[in-house]
């Protein structure tokens, strides 16, 4: 059976209409990415001026501290000869393994204003070279 006169121009037509729907779409959507990253960097930049951020700052340095001299004193614990039961053994080992997520959970925490900044940088940087987006749209 063949197709109608023409079927085969509307079907293109129909996917080239579709496909630069979808694309615009997620231009669009892109574009309010890099403009909420942006705008957060500005707004942490108003943040992290102040002394509230330098007090989350030193808080978290000190629980990384306190978190990393506990970690450090399980190694001794679990050398002691007296230390026999297989149980105690496992909380140990627990324990350090708990120590080092919180270390890691807080360092991650610590270094947010350097991932916000760098980030929002780069989305105003792509804002601003945004002739990509209406580029894209011209050529289909």
């Amino acid at each position: 059976m063949s197709e109608p006169t023409g079927y085969a121009d509307f079907r293109e037509q129909s996917f080239r209409s579709k496909s630069v729907e979808r694309k615009l779409g997620q231009q669009q959507n892109m574009t309010h990415l890099l403009r909420a990253a942006s705008h957060a960097e500005v707004e942490f930049n108003k943040l992290a001026h102040g002394n509230e951020w330098q007090k989350y700052q030193q808080l978290l340095q000190g629980a990384i501290n306190h978190a990393s001299s506990e970690r450090a004193k399980i190694g001794p614990k679990m050398m002691d000869p007296a230390l026999t039961e297989h149980g105690d053994l496992l909380a140990l080992k627990m324990e350090g393994i708990m120590l080092t997520e919180r270390i890691e959970s807080l360092t991650m925490a610590l270094e947010l204003p350097k991932i916000i900044q760098e980030d929002g940088a780069k989305a105003r940087k792509l804002l601003e070279e945004s002739d990509w987006l209406r580029t894209d749209q011209s050529e289909d």
